[in-house]
């Protein structure tokens, strides 16, 4: 994943473009997004960048317009909204009261595709896509995945957390790392392709500085690596990252 912040700016900036008394007047004019979520855009395929908005628009932008958009009336107003890349689709992860979704839309036009998955009772906390498969992982713990038929399986539940991140592996194993909720105690569950464990890391999870693949990086007085052993989840001892610096800039490139 290529983050290519200026080109975004310049895809944005003329669809966020409103004067404050023509909001809501002129939309017929220029067609609002609301404020963007960073978390929520995705990485710009066949000149559509797709993102879903703090304000619950699922939009794809082409040349600095809006060339689609749908509204999600009625979802939880503070829980967490998402929007993924699936093979040539898009799927979002939507919770509304005492269920929650997964859809999957086109990218290019805007249309509903399938339901993908519904959930009752159920607030979904983050959404990964792995391989043709999405990771689920929901507020109370629980884990799934979601193959493209809408099949579900199961793995153990990880405790309750306040954050949460999801990685998954070239290998077909995924790592889930997690703070337990109210705590600075960080945690993971690794699925080794059979089963799903969790373990506990001796870092505090605001040391975390990043945190993609099998790698992660977190800083006391110096900063170090840890190295997740991708088959079995096994984590390396810390590994310091030689030389001086003030501050430490993760690049991903996929």
């Amino acid at each position: 994943m290529k983050f290519q912040f200026l080109g975004l700016i310049c895809l944005i900036t003329t669809v966020l473009a409103v004067f404050s008394d023509e909001a809501y007047v002129t939309d017929w004019k220029i067609r609002q997004i609301g404020p963007l979520d960073s978390s929520n855009i995705l990485y710009p395929r066949k000149e559509i960048l797709n993102l879903l908005t703090k304000t619950n628009t699922l939009a794809g932008i082409q040349d600095g317009n809006v060339r689609w958009r749908v509204h999600f009336d009625d979802v939880v107003e503070d829980s967490k909204q998402s929007v993924i890349q699936l093979g040539d689709n898009i799927v979002t992860g939507l919770n509304y009261l005492n269920r929650s979704l997964l859809q999957v839309w086109d990218p290019i036009d805007g249309f509903w595709i399938k339901d993908l998955a519904i959930f009752t009772s159920k607030e979904i906390s983050a959404i990964k896509a792995h391989g043709e498969n999405v990771i689920v992982v929901f507020k109370n713990g629980e884990v799934v995945l979601v193959n493209n038929d809408g099949d579900i399986k199961s793995f153990e539940s990880i405790s309750k957390f306040d954050n949460v991140i999801i990685s998954p592996l070239e290998n077909g194993n995924f790592i889930i790392l997690f703070n337990e909720q109210d705590t600075e105690n960080t945690h993971y569950g690794f699925y080794d392709g059979e089963k799903f464990h969790t373990h506990t890391l001796q870092i505090s999870w605001s040391s975390i500085k990043e945190f993609h693949g099998a790698k992660l990086v977190y800083q006391t007085i110096k900063y170090y690596v840890l190295q997740f052993d991708k088959n079995t989840g096994v984590v390396s001892s810390p590994i310091p990252i030689q030389g001086k610096f003030d501050e430490f800039i993760a690049i991903r490139i996929d």
